[in-house]
């Protein structure tokens, strides 16, 4: 059970890719009154097995200026190395998300926001598809432009009181480029802390892109390998709908 467990854990949050297509988020929330649609697929290959989101959707929407709200709800796959696991796919584990942002960029000072989320155990427990407990993220990240260059990172504590599992901090930074107006290229440094009692703490090099295709869509991708801890390859692909703003 614990390798099972591990799967559908490193498929959670951090690993939740909370600023698509990077694992590290931004601290912009939607603007007030817009909204916008993630449909997504990640998934993560450990020593235990490879876990998959596919599909995943998640929803953001801005309720009041400088605070969003989000829900991101995925389809999981466990695929355990173990030849006693059994495959499994079903509903994962819900992540309900906030996003205030608390300090607006200037030239002297970072933008900043604070960035709760609760994950639900609305997964199958016995099947390697949820912690088996509620949890919750509390990152604070920050972000500073210079031209076509922008920067944001941060972290935070993962507070996880489920069975073999720990508290965990985390942190990362991406630099992020605009080639084109429609381009953007980054690179993505993500450290976190042992989240289990078989897991170890890792650090991953995660590279992305972003490609707007008009208006309204924009095409998401990512790859990543860790370069210290355990042996462990992450991936992100997705596409985004925003509304225009208000």
């Amino acid at each position: 059970m614990k390798r099972f467990l591990l799967i559908a854990l490193l498929l959670s949050t951090p690993l939740c890719w909370a600023g698509p297509p990077y694992i590290t988020d931004d601290p912009e929330p939607m603007n007030y009154h817009q909204y916008q649609f993630f449909i997504f697929a990640n998934g993560v290959q450990t020593p235990q097995g490879t876990g998959l989101n596919v599909p995943a959707l998640e929803f953001d929407y801005g309720v009041i200026p400088h605070l969003e709200i989000g829900l991101t709800i995925p389809l999981t796959i466990n695929l355990p190395k173990d030849p006693e696991g059994a495959s499994a796919a079903g509903l994962g584990d819900i992540q309900a998300a906030a996003k205030y942002r608390f300090f607006d960029e200037t030239p002297t000072h970072p933008e900043v926001a604070f960035a709760p989320a609760y994950i639900f155990p609305s997964g199958n427990y016995d099947r390697g598809l949820s912690n088996g407990r509620s949890w919750t993220l509390l990152p604070i990240w920050l972000q500073k432009t210079w031209k076509k260059w922008i920067v944001y990172g941060g972290g935070g504590i993962a507070m996880n009181s489920a069975a073999s599992m720990r508290n965990a901090l985390f942190g990362g930074c991406v630099v992020q480029h605009d080639v084109t107006d429609q381009w953007q290229l980054g690179a993505e440094l993500f450290a976190q802390g042992a989240t289990s009692t078989i897991t170890q703490s890792f650090t991953l090099l995660n590279i992305g892109s972003i490609y707007h295709i008009n208006e309204g869509w924009s095409f998401l991708l990512s790859a990543g390998k860790n370069i210290r801890g355990e042996n462990n390859l992450v991936t992100y692909i997705g596409f985004n709908w925003q509304s225009k703003t208000t």
